[in-house]
């Protein structure tokens, strides 16, 4: 366990993990001191999306942060979005990065169609 446990500790990524509905200090500009960070697991990278989704009745515009797979588009983001909140979802901004707590930025590399 010393061997892995090691080695997860320095080989892990580290991302800020939020949503702007819960924590408003998760959207730009971010406040990192109230912010929660994760650890992420194998084969994943920082993610950061921007969606304007009709939630009760009002636009409401949210920014989300956190650890994806790496797997993980642009699109599959609108897509998750829109099934959780039961409506059409318009994706601002999307961004994914691979450096410890690098989804903080305004942008980051990745782009809308990455």
């Amino acid at each position: 366990c010393v061997i892995n446990c090691f080695s997860f500790k320095f080989f892990s990524l580290q991302c800020y993990d939020c949503n702007s509905i819960q924590t408003p200090s998760c959207a730009d500009p971010i406040n990192k001191n109230s912010i929660s960070r994760s650890i992420c697991a194998p084969n994943t990278k920082c993610g950061k999306g921007i969606v304007t989704a009709n939630i009760y009745g009002t636009n409401q515009t949210v920014t989300l942060r956190g650890c994806v797979f790496n797997v993980a588009t642009c699109e599959l983001l609108e897509g998750v979005v829109a099934q959780i909140v039961q409506a059409n979802v318009t994706v601002n901004h999307c961004s994914f990065c691979n450096n410890d707590l690098c989804n903080q930025a305004p942008s980051i590399t990745g782009g809308i169609f990455a």
